[in-house]
């Protein structure tokens, strides 16, 4: 494995079964809005914790490079040219005991990471971006299928919008949705109720 790649965003997991580009046709499983509030205080402290996990693993790849900056320059200074010599071995697993210890620590918090995005995939929800908890839940109104919006800091799913349209584009009120669905009132369309 080659040491990590620095650049802001988050730390780079194995591609789900519902990727976040993932659209209602990609899953079977269609959640009520009761369905998905039942799940927010689990989700909300799986969030908490994968923000977390992500800090500490942007943290500790700097780190990472800025002594594997170090440890190359005095290897280079000191002439090397061969594996060993540059600080690798021939598994390119590196000598320096530092950058073994944090690229260690780095495997194990991706793989709580995986974890966690796991039991998500799971269930069929799909996590649009750790940093702010936008995460989606299949779901079915009035006989169409959508996608339920909940994001880090509310306590229930209270945004919908169409399966093939993005966050900003389709968001609306599910209260709007589901009165305008039974023809109680309301708008289907727009942007209303955005956070």
């Amino acid at each position: 494995m080659g040491a990590p790649q620095r650049a802001d965003g988050p730390a780079q997991l194995p591609r789900a079964r519902h990727p976040p580009t993932a659209t209602i046709g990609d899953v079977s499983r269609a959640y009520t809005p009761a369905e998905a509030d039942a799940l927010i205080p689990a989700i909300a402290a799986l969030i908490e914790r994968l923000r977390a996990l992500r800090d500490e693993v942007v943290t500790l790849r700097d780190a990472y490079l800025d002594r594997e900056t170090v440890v190359l320059e005095e290897l280079i200074d000191a002439g090397a040219s061969d594996h060993a010599a540059l600080g690798v071995d021939a598994a390119q697993e590196p000598l320096d005991e530092e950058l073994r210890r944090l690229r260690l620590r780095i495997r194990g918090l991706v793989d709580q990471m995986q974890a966690d995005a796991a039991w998500l995939d799971d269930r069929e929800i799909v996590l649009r971006d750790i940093a702010t908890g936008l995460l989606d839940f299949p779901g079915d109104a009035d006989g169409q299928r959508v996608w339920l919006c909940w994001r880090r800091g509310e306590t229930r799913v209270g945004y919908v919008h169409g399966r093939d349209e993005g966050y900003l584009v389709g968001i609306e009120s599910l209260l709007r949705y589901l009165l305008a669905a039974a023809g109680e009132g309301g708008t289907r369309s727009g942007t209303a109720g955005i956070y």
